[in-house]
């Protein structure tokens, strides 16, 4: 079970997200995202399902610390690089379409802010 995400404000749309391997894991409309969230043996772990999708609706996420809230623009996926939330519905469209490839040139790539470089002196 991960954390539910509500791509975006406007539309009937939800999407669980694995934080241990960084990809969507199950999605649907809040209909749908009730029926396996309640199916899940595992969710009584966790808050109850209608409250999660109203903590979705609110802030963009159902994680109670704040990641994947509305103000988060980019998430890593599968250490490949950086989805933008924007894309987020196109690529679980593609990923259930078993189209994973189209997934990749979706993704911007990680900030390299260190220095590669070996010192030489």
């Amino acid at each position: 079970m991960g954390i539910i995400i509500k791509p975006e404000r406007d539309r009937d749309m939800y999407v669980e997200w694995s934080t241990v391997v960084d990809v969507p894991t199950a999605h649907g409309d809040r209909a749908e995202m009730l029926r396996i969230l309640h199916a899940d043996p595992q969710a009584s772990r966790h808050a109850a399902p209608e409250q999660r999708l109203a903590q979705a609706d609110k802030v963009g996420s159902s994680s109670q610390v704040g990641e994947f809230w509305w103000d988060d623009d980019v998430f890593v996926f599968r250490q490949d690089g950086m989805l933008a939330r924007k894309d987020l519905v196109r690529a679980v469209e593609l990923l259930a379409a078993g189209r994973d490839d189209e997934v990749l040139a979706l993704l911007a790539p990680f900030d390299d802010d260190e220095d590669n470089t070996e010192d030489t002196e």
